[in-house]
């Protein structure tokens, strides 16, 4: 089996491509798929850095990687908003549990 060994370029476009898609992803509040293709982008990442070109290709990148990091803290944004909007959830679900038991504790 052949290995194809992609240029930086590519693989750093590629690296946005999935970095637009978790964001997508993020906006659906699919947390599964962006776990998925957080995976996928690591393995990615992990070939760029390796890659026997990349210390001379890092200037030709950057603005790709930096369309990544841009991408990035709107994803995470997205997520914070929405693990607190659960959270708010579980304190309002303990909350009105523990009334509950507050309440029936007067009637027994």
């Amino acid at each position: 089996m052949t290995t194809v060994m992609l240029s930086p370029v590519q693989y750093a476009k590629k690296i946005l491509h999935l970095s637009q898609h978790m964001q997508e992803m993020s906006y659906k509040q699919d947390w599964n798929a962006c776990i998925e293709l957080e995976e996928q982008r690591q393995t990615v990442m992990d070939a760029l850095f390796e890659h026997q070109d990349m210390p001379q290709a890092l200037e030709e990148i950057a603005g790709i990687l930096e369309q990544v990091l841009f991408i990035d803290s709107e994803s995470l944004y997205i997520c914070d908003e929405a693990k607190q909007k659960e959270m708010d959830k579980i304190k309002e679900s303990k909350n009105r549990k523990k009334a509950a038991q507050s309440y029936h504790s007067h009637f027994e």
